[in-house]
């Protein structure tokens, strides 16, 4: 598996871009991190009066960290940088970190899904900075990968219900197709709990995967990863 491209980690302020290969080890402002979270921590700490931390993968594909911690406080202002980044980026995928943090009451909340159902933005909601990192690595490995034509997994998808969300999420980040997936879901409640199951041990009590579903998957998610707590 080979990366065509270092991913590009942008900060909006300051002197500009910093780099982090996907490779045995990542690197930031001269320091090499073996773990994609710490990685991702030290670049947060630097960007943190940013309401969205933009990381580009490839020439045309982008990924918007948006942080509970550092929620935007303008719905009109947010809505326009959104839209630009949809317009400027032929692909784009916005994580929202912390998500069971985010209070009920904020408009992202409800931009999230008007913003999917209407223009088909893609979200996907993380409960850590690991789980952001993990999402990171494994849509910037799938995304770089050069394969003609590109698989399905690797379109971005469209959905109108968290359940399909999910199924697209377990589909585009894992070697199955929408049928496998669709089992998955009914095992687990949610993707980040199928994740963590493949890190922890394989999937044979469910019927069609076995042992060289787990052995792909677990290489594909988390191989040359430690995942820190």
């Amino acid at each position: 598996m080979t990366v065509s491209s270092p991913i590009c980690f942008y900060n909006g302020t300051g002197p500009g871009y910093q780099y982090a290969i996907l490779s045995e080890y990542q690197k930031a402002g001269g320091t090499y991190y073996e773990k994609p979270n710490f990685l991702y921590v030290q670049w947060m700490k630097q960007g943190k009066k940013n309401d969205i931390c933009l990381i580009e993968v490839g020439k045309d594909f982008a990924l918007g960290i948006i942080h509970a911690h550092h929620l935007p406080i303008d719905l009109e202002s947010f809505q326009a940088r959104i839209y630009d980044i949809l317009d400027h980026y032929t692909f784009a995928v916005f994580l929202l970190q912390c998500f069971p943090q985010i209070p009920e009451d904020h408009f992202l909340h409800t931009f999230m899904l008007t913003s999917t159902v209407e223009d088909g933005c893609s979200w996907i909601p993380t409960r850590t900075a690991a789980d952001t990192a993990l999402c990171v690595r494994s849509l910037a490995k799938r995304i770089q990968i050069a394969d003609h034509p590109p698989s399905m997994g690797r379109v971005t998808p469209k959905w109108k219900t968290l359940d399909q969300a999910q199924k697209e999420l377990i589909a585009g980040l894992t070697l199955t197709g929408t049928k496998k997936a669709n089992i998955l879901m009914d095992h687990f409640n949610s993707p980040w709990d199928l994740f963590s199951r493949l890190q922890q041990g394989d999937l044979v009590d469910i019927k069609g995967f076995g042992q060289e579903f787990t052995k792909q998957n677990r290489e594909l998610l988390l191989k040359k990863m430690e995942i820190a707590e």
